[in-house]
């Protein structure tokens, strides 16, 4: 009888994923939420920029801005981690 699986040639099922140490995976949300917190940070400042020249009573562009940012981000999170993107 033939031996099959990981340890019949000695090497790991390219299908199982591998098991993450904690490093990697808390670097690459902790550089995610600081680049959501820049882009709502800049979107924020813009909007109230754009505001205070416009000289408007109602702060309009302080809202909206942002929320075009979050729309954004939310739809680029979405293209990202989609399985029928092209793979490179």
């Amino acid at each position: 009888m033939k031996a099959t699986g990981p340890s019949a040639s000695g090497d790991a099922d390219p299908r199982r994923p591998v098991p993450d140490t904690g490093g990697t995976l808390l670097r690459r949300y902790a550089g995610l939420a600081t680049r959501y917190l820049a882009v709502l940070g800049v979107a924020v400042w813009g909007g109230w920029k754009v505001d205070a020249w416009l000289a408007w009573e109602l702060s309009l562009c302080v809202w909206l801005f942002p929320l075009v940012a979050i729309l954004g981000l939310v739809v680029k999170a979405v293209i990202d981690t989609s399985d029928n993107r092209p793979r490179k």
